[in-house]
C-alpha cells in the first residue's frame, strides 16, 4: 500500500515532525526504523533484563500494577503478566475511533517506543512497523481513558491487535485481528517482560487525536480568513482595518497573518474611511466588530495553533511510559511521563480559540443576512432576467438559525476538560489529566466548527456574487462553493449540500 518512505532516525530526540506525522497518515506512506533506533531499544531491553537478574524491583515486571504495585510477581509468571494487563484493560466503550485516527494512534505509539527508553525488544518495534505498513490498524473504542497512567484502556486495543486479538481495520472494514495478520503474513506477537505495559502505558491516543485536531484547527483558521475576505469584498469595505500597519502595531503574529490573508483574498477599497464617510447620512463610520476586528479575533486561533503545535510535537516524540530505562547510567526510573497534562491543556486552548472563531463566523453570517450593508435581506438575489418569482423567496434565511445553534454548541464544547481530574484506581491515580477526553472534544469541536464555516462560506459566496464583479481570489472561492452549493434563487433545502461542503473544506482549500 505504501509509496513514500519515512525513516525514523534516533539521535536528536525528534524522530518525526508533526507535518510528516500527518503526511504519513494521509498519504500512501510507509515507515522504516533506522539501525540507531534498534540499537537504543536493544540497550534499554538489555538493561531491563540485567536489573531483573540482579534482583532489582521493576514496576510492572516484578510487581503488580497501580495500587497493586506492592504485589510480587514470581519469575515464571512475568510473561503472563504482560498479557494480563492487556486483557483486563479491554473495557473500552463508546463509538470506535475512525480508521484514520486509529492509524495515527498506532504510529504515535511506534514513535514513542522508538525513543529506546522503554525496555522493549527491538523486534517488537519491527513488528509494529510491519503491521502499520501493511495497512492494519486497531479498532479502538473512544471512551475509557482518564489520561494517566496514559491511555491504558484504549491502548490495550492496540496491543491486542499486535497479538492477533480483538478487531482490526483493513481497508475500511472491521475484521478479526487474527485474520488481518494472517492475510498479511504476520505472526501474532508473544509478550516478554515490560512489553504489554509499555504498549498500554502512554499518551499515544490523546496525542494522535490532538495532532489531527490541530490540523483541523489550523485549516479552520485559514478558512475563516478566506471567508472574511469574501464577506468584506461583498460589503465593499475599506482595506484600512486590515492594513499591515494596524496589525504590526499590536505585534501578534496570528493577527498579522490573518489580516494579510484577508488583504490577499479580497479586492478591498483603498480609500481612507475618514475620506469615504459621509456625515449625517445615517451610515456609521465604524464597521461592525465582526468585520473590523476579524484579524484580532481569528488571530487568536492562529497563535493558539502555533503555541500548541510545539507541545503536541514534543509529546509525540517523547518517551511517555513507565518505568523508563537509561542505558547510559544503568538505571531504571519509576516516573510519570504518562501524564497527559500538556495534551489536555493544548486541546482545551484550541477548543476555546475555535469557539472564538466560530462566534466570529456566526456574527459575519448574521451581518450578511440582515441587509444593513447594502446587500439584500437573506441574500435573495435579483430575479433572473427580470422575471418575478412565483412565490416569495427566503434564500439563505435559515442558515442564520443553524449557525446560531452550531456556534452555541462549539462554545459548549470549549469548556475546559483539564480541570476535571478525579481520583481513580483505588486512589493510586489521584491526579489525572483527562487528556484523551479533551482531545476527543477537540475533534468534535472542529467538526462542528467546519459545519458552521460551510454555512458562512456559502453566504459569503452568495453575497459576493450578488454584489457583482468579484476579484480573482473571490471568484475562485465562488467556484469552489458552487461544486456543492448553487447560487440560491428559490426556497431549497441545503442541509446535505452544506455537509458535503464542510467535509471538503476540512480536507482541502480551493
Amino acid at each position: 500500500m505504501s509509496n513514500q518512505k519515512f525513516i525514523l532516525e534516533s539521535g536528536s530526540g525528534q524522530l518525526l515532525s508533526l507535518d510528516d506525522f500527518i503526511l504519513i497518515i494521509d498519504q500512501p506512506a510507509s515507515i522504516e526504523l533506522a539501525d540507531s533506533v534498534y540499537s537504543r531499544a536493544e540497550e534499554s531491553c538489555s538493561l531491563l533484563h540485567t536489573l531483573v537478574e540482579q534482583g532489582s524491583s521493576v514496576y510492572g515486571v516484578t510487581t503488580g500494577f497501580g495500587a497493586q504495585g506492592d504485589m510480587t510477581i514470581p519469575a515464571e509468571q512475568r510473561q503472563a503478566l504482560q498479557a494480563a494487563v492487556i486483557e483486563y484493560h479491554g473495557a473500552g466503550v463508546g463509538p470506535v475511533l475512525s480508521e484514520r485516527e486509529s492509524r495515527a494512534v498506532l504510529l504515535a505509539r511506534i514513535v514513542s517506543l522508538a525513543q529506546g527508553k522503554s525496555g522493549v525488544r527491538p523486534a517488537l518495534l519491527a513488528h509494529m512497523a510491519r503491521i502499520f505498513n501493511s495497512g492494519i490498524a486497531p479498532v479502538i473504542p473512544s471512551r475509557g481513558s482518564v489520561g494517566a497512567s496514559g491511555d491504558l484502556t484504549p491502548l490495550s486495543y492496540v496491543a491486542a491487535v499486535l497479538a492477533g486479538k480483538r478487531e482490526a481495520w483493513v481497508k475500511g472494514r472491521r475484521v478479526p485481528a487474527a485474520d488481518a495478520l494472517q492475510s498479511a503474513g504476520i505472526e501474532p506477537w508473544s509478550w516478554d517482560m515490560k512489553e504489554g505495559l509499555a504498549l498500554v502505558n502512554g499518551t499515544a491516543v490523546m496525542t494522535a487525536l490532538a495532532a489531527l485536531g490541530l490540523q483541523d484547527a489550523r485549516r479552520l483558521a485559514e478558512w475563516s480568513d478566506r471567508i472574511t475576505a469574501a464577506a468584506a469584498e461583498a460589503m465593499q469595505l475599506a482595506e484600512e482595518p486590515f492594513s499591515s500597519w494596524v496589525q504590526e502595531s499590536k505585534h501578534h503574529p496570528g493577527q498579522i497573518a490573518s489580516a494579510a490573508a484577508v488583504r490577499q483574498g479580497a479586492a478591498l477599497q483603498n480609500t481612507e474611511i475618514s475620506r469615504q464617510h459621509q456625515p449625517n447620512t445615517g451610515s456609521n463610520i465604524q464597521p461592525r466588530y465582526s468585520m473590523r476586528c476579524a484579524p484580532q479575533a481569528n488571530g487568536v486561533l492562529h497563535d493558539t495553533v502555533a503555541m500548541t503545535r510545539i507541545w503536541i510535537e514534543r509529546e509525540l516524540n517523547s518517551a511517555n511510559d513507565n518505568p523508563l530505562f537509561d542505558s547510559r547510567d544503568g538505571r531504571v526510573y519509576h516516573t510519570g511521563n504518562f501524564y497527559g497534562g500538556h495534551i489536555s491543556a493544548a486541546a482545551d486552548y484550541l477548543r476555546i480559540a475555535i469557539a472564538t472563531t466560530a462566534n466570529l463566523l456566526d456574527r459575519q453570517l448574521q451581518l450578511l443576512l440582515e441587509g444593513s450593508t447594502g446587500l439584500p435581506v437573506n441574500l435573495v438575489p435579483p430575479p433572473a432576467d427580470g422575471e418575478e418569482s412565483a412565490q416569495p423567496c427566503f434564500a439563505l434565511k435559515a442558515l442564520g438559525i443553524t449557525t446560531s445553534a452550531l456556534s452555541a454548541e462549539v462554545q459548549h464544547l470549549a469548556a475546559p476538560v483539564s480541570l476535571l481530574s478525579r481520583p481513580t484506581e483505588s486512589g493510586n491515580q489521584d491526579v489525572v489529566s483527562m487528556g484523551t477526553l479533551s482531545a476527543l472534544k477537540l475533534r468534535e469541536s472542529a467538526r462542528v466548527g467546519f459545519l458552521l464555516a460551510a454555512h458562512t462560506l456559502t453566504a459569503a459566496a452568495q453575497a459576493a456574487e450578488i454584489a457583482g464583479s468579484p476579484g480573482p481570489a473571490v471568484r475562485k472561492l465562488i467556484k469552489y462553493v458552487r461544486e456543492d452549493v448553487p447560487l440560491v434563487r428559490e426556497n431549497v433545502a441545503l442541509g446535505d449540500r452544506l455537509e458535503q461542503l464542510a467535509v471538503r473544506m476540512t480536507a482541502s482549500f480551493y
